[in-house]
């Protein structure tokens, strides 16, 4: 348990460090578009990360993550998102659009670099800043149902790397829900029987939130692929 504290208090600072350097590309990505490769960093990041460990990069490296994390958490109401915002057309939909503009944009002029870097720039300054009016009406992670880079890593590996339930332990306190910052439905039921062994959800960040502030510790990461696949979909109850 004091291992599950420490390292959550590190990824906090981290989040607070990729979280100053999402203002800095955002702030000067359009005077100096050389930051606008950062983006493209992170996206590949994102994607290769995806191949071994679902949204692991999302949870724990992702600079715009730490700043809706710790910065747009401040003022968000924290509820869950509708089902219809996160559906698998939208987010197929948004996909296409985005990476529609980012081509629509970049052939003004391919051969120049900067320009390159001022067209990822302008993709992640808009999207954030949508992030920042969704949190508004949701939670600070909103954003990431509907992120490209965290909806291809959910197909590429999100049935590696699982969440598992130990349903013979657990006390159905549900302060593992309250903890994951996309509202996933840990614990579906009240009873112990009807617990779930696995977390069938693609969209964990692996972030162990959940797992730290289990007061019984009946939360672990598995290694190795799900059996049984399952929509993409987020599942989330309300909070009580």
């Amino acid at each position: 348990m004091k291992h599950l504290y420490s390292t959550m208090k590190a990824r906090h600072r981290l989040q607070w460090l990729y979280a100053s350097v999402t203002i800095i590309i955002l702030a000067l990505g359009w005077k100096f578009p050389i930051l606008g490769y950062l983006v493209l960093v992170a996206i590949t990041g994102g994607i290769i990360s995806g191949f071994i460990a679902g949204r692991w990069f999302c949870g724990n490296l992702c600079p715009r993550g730490g700043f809706l994390e710790r910065i747009i958490s401040l003022y968000s109401p924290n509820k869950p998102v509708p089902l219809w915002f996160k559906s698998t057309k939208v987010r197929i939909g948004v996909i296409i659009f985005l990476f529609f503009m980012i081509g629509l944009n970049g052939s003004r002029d391919p051969l120049n670099w900067e320009h390159w870097g001022y067209v990822f720039w302008l993709i992640c300054f808009v999207t954030t800043v949508f992030g920042a009016i969704v949190a508004f009406f949701w939670n600070a992670r909103a954003w990431c149902c509907i992120c490209p880079t965290g909806t291809i890593q959910s197909f590429l590996g999100g049935d590696k790397y699982h969440l598992e339930v130990d349903k013979d332990v657990c006390i159905s306190c549900k302060k593992c829900e309250k903890a994951c910052p996309m509202h996933l439905s840990i614990i579906q039921g009240k009873t112990k029987n009807s617990l779930p062994h696995t977390l069938f959800s693609k969209d964990c960040l692996r972030c162990s939130e959940c797992e730290a502030i289990c007061p019984v510790q009946t939360l672990h990461f598995e290694k190795g692929k799900l059996k049984i696949k399952e929509n993409t979909n987020i599942e989330t109850k309300p909070k009580n």
